[in-house]
């Protein structure tokens, strides 16, 4: 990616890059971010993208954070990292598949349990339906 130059070591804490919920296009992250504008009162069309950055960035941020859930449904993450073309040029399953990714020294953790809650909806076949 364009930001392997950025780095010389990382820390990667849950999840993984390749989860449906872990990355977003360019165009997913504009519609959150129109639907979070419009949450909190601020210009939120397509052809009103500048306005709206710069109502946000007047807004307190317990308020976007009060209204960022509301971007979308159940079970994912409302703003995660987007490939945008500029610091992440590709989706990471791509990069994994062909090799294109910096190869450094990384710290992995996780937390014991900590995906038990998403189970129920990622993982719908394991429970019975009545």
């Amino acid at each position: 990616p364009l930001s392997r130059n950025l780095f010389s070591q990382a820390i990667m804490e849950s999840g993984s890059a390749t989860a449906p919920w872990a990355i977003i296009s360019r165009q997913e992250s504009i519609i959150r971010g129109l639907r979070l504008a419009e949450a909190v009162g601020c210009p939120h069309t397509r052809a009103q993208i500048p306005e709206a950055i710069e109502c946000l960035r007047k807004v307190n941020a317990s308020v976007l954070v009060e209204n960022e859930s509301g971007t979308l449904g159940i079970c994912d993450f409302p703003f995660v990292p987007v490939v945008d073309g500029s610091f992440l040029d590709e989706m990471p399953s791509k990069s994994l598949a062909t090799k294109n990714f910096k190869k450094t020294n990384i710290l992995m953790g996780s937390n014991t349990e900590e995906g038990n809650y998403w189970i129920m909806y990622y993982l719908t076949d394991l429970f019975r339906k009545e």
